[in-house]
């Protein structure tokens, strides 16, 4: 697997809007996030594939069609036997045709452990505090290892050797915000098993919005599955890469 690097995958038509009257609002595109649960076996083919339930019926069946397309390999691991369940990261679009339907992309992010229940990656208020009193402008790698309960243990954090205070203090609210997290660990055979991450943080201070911020902003939706929960600051960039997965996948492009 080549960590951190997003593949974009080009979709066709999924029928999943009605035909539109002269005064009914004009389609507009539509982004957001989703998963997908997926099984091999020790051969490497693909047993089950189970794209977000909350999503609606055309989008599921949809993703669920394209990931079984794609390449999978089992990745064995001493004293483990069994079919190996891991989780796909995936960013989705759908933009509307003048046929009245909608022609569907995805964006392939990456797999290994996920969120709990497919949710967002939510920055607690100590991480955010941490970065707004250091002013941090920078790139740094954390690492860490999601346990078979769902746990998170830190590890280590690249990045930041010439400000040794703020290294300092970044790394204890890593470590509080990963004890915070809860994950659906990969599994072999029906038991989770634990798996090493590599996550990438890039710190930025609030400014003025760019033009690629105003068209995120234009193509999100309340109808499609939303990074933000109420009241809680989220982090829909983040994007983890394990790096002793269960599996390799390759998406078919």
């Amino acid at each position: 697997m080549k960590p951190f690097k997003s593949i974009v995958l080009s979709g066709a038509l999924v029928a999943c809007a009605a035909s539109a009257a002269p005064t009914t609002p004009t389609p507009q595109p539509l982004s957001f996030r989703a998963d997908a649960k997926v099984e091999v076996d020790s051969d490497g083919k693909l047993v089950k594939v189970e794209a977000s339930p909350d999503l609606p019926e055309g989008v599921r069946r949809y993703i669920e069609q394209e990931v079984a397309k794609w390449t999978f390999k089992r990745n064995p691991r001493e004293g483990e036997t069994g079919n190996a369940t891991s989780y796909i990261n995936l960013g989705a679009c759908a933009v509307p045709t003048p046929s009245g339907g909608y022609s569907m992309g995805l964006a392939f992010h990456g797999y290994g452990p996920r969120i709990a229940g497919g949710g967002p990656w939510k920055i607690s208020p100590d991480l955010a505090h941490v970065a707004s009193r250091f002013e941090l402008e920078s790139v740094v790698m954390v690492h860490f290892r999601v346990q078979p309960d769902g746990t998170a243990k830190f590890m280590s954090v690249e990045g930041m050797d010439g400000n040794r205070s703020a290294k300092a203090e970044l790394e204890r609210a890593l470590v509080g915000w990963l004890r915070l997290l809860r994950f659906d660990p990969e599994q072999i055979g029906g038991h989770p098993v634990a798996t090493q991450e590599t996550l990438p943080m890039a710190f930025k201070q609030d400014g003025p919005m760019t033009k690629k911020d105003l068209l995120a902003n234009a193509l999100e939706s309340p109808q499609c599955r939303q990074a933000a929960a109420a009241g809680q600051a989220t982090a829909p960039g983040l994007r983890a890469a394990a790096l002793d997965s269960v599996m390799e996948i390759k998406p078919a492009i």
